[in-house]
């Protein structure tokens, strides 16, 4: 058995697998959603609006049945 002595930067891997995969679910904890938004021209303003990413977080609830893990 190896005992793993560093600490694990999980932030840092959220973001690696964020960026790999739209969700990311660790179990008992929640579920990280990134959802990419396009870039939009706005001709009124006369204003381009650059590509992003939205990130969100969702907790399970206990009972919950919409809940993506078992709960």
């Amino acid at each position: 058995m190896t005992l793993i002595t560093d600490k694990m930067d999980i932030a840092a891997c959220i973001a690696e697998l964020l960026y790999l995969r739209d969700t990311v679910i660790l179990p008992g904890v929640g579920a990280f959603e990134g959802s990419y938004k396009a870039a939009v021209v706005d001709a009124v303003q006369g204003a381009v609006h650059a590509p992003f990413e939205k990130n969100s977080v969702s907790t399970p609830t206990s009972g919950s049945t919409t809940a993506p893990w078992p709960t």
